[in-house]
């Protein structure tokens, strides 16, 4: 791994391995429709919900944790 991308690893983790990045998290989480079933109304809105989708699992990848990981964490609330 460079150090540009261990830099950037470092970044994300400065910013949600805390207490309050951990809220951000959650809420990303809940805005990204990822705790329920979106509605679907026309093709494009499939299109929003899953490119919301992907920007949070995005995160989770650099921040090497998995979703399920996440809801196991001490005080993880819907």
């Amino acid at each position: 791994m460079n150090k540009t991308t261990q830099d950037l690893i470092n970044a994300y983790k400065s910013v949600f391995d805390t207490p309050s990045g951990e809220k951000v998290l959650k809420n990303l989480i809940k805005s990204a429709g990822m705790l329920n079933v979106n509605p679907i109304k026309r093709e494009t809105d499939f299109m929003f919900w899953e490119g919301k989708k992907a920007m949070v699992l995005e995160i989770l990848r650099i921040l090497k944790m998995s979703f399920s990981e996440l809801q196991k964490s001490p005080g993880y609330q819907k």
